[in-house]
């Protein structure tokens, strides 16, 4: 994959890198990643959930032989931990979600 390639390049050159039910798999991790329900994470439990959910799709292709689909699985990835995150307040000295 080139350095300076555009994103449809990228999606190109992983669909055809990819089997399509993995394909399938990655492009739904992506949108549970980003998804209502683990963005706004409220929930300790229902942003958990998405997370497992985004990790049982890519857990296959974290080890992948190809470096940019693995790359691009990890991004998914932190993406999702990081937003399953969102709802996590500090309080007195404790970090907490809001309920759960």
């Amino acid at each position: 994959m080139k350095k300076n390639a555009t994103k449809n390049d990228q999606l190109a050159y992983i669909k055809a890198t990819l089997t399509e039910k993995e394909y399938d798999n990655l492009l739904q991790a992506a949108r549970h990643a980003n998804s209502r329900e683990i963005t706004d994470g409220f929930s300790a439990s229902a942003a958990r959930r998405e997370y497992d959910k985004v990790l049982s799709l890519l857990a296959f292709l974290i080890e992948h032989k190809d470096s940019y689909v693995r790359g691009t699985a990890k991004n998914i990835l932190a993406r999702a931990k990081k937003n399953s995150q969102k709802g996590l307040f500090d309080h007195e000295g404790k970090t907490v979600f809001l309920i759960d």
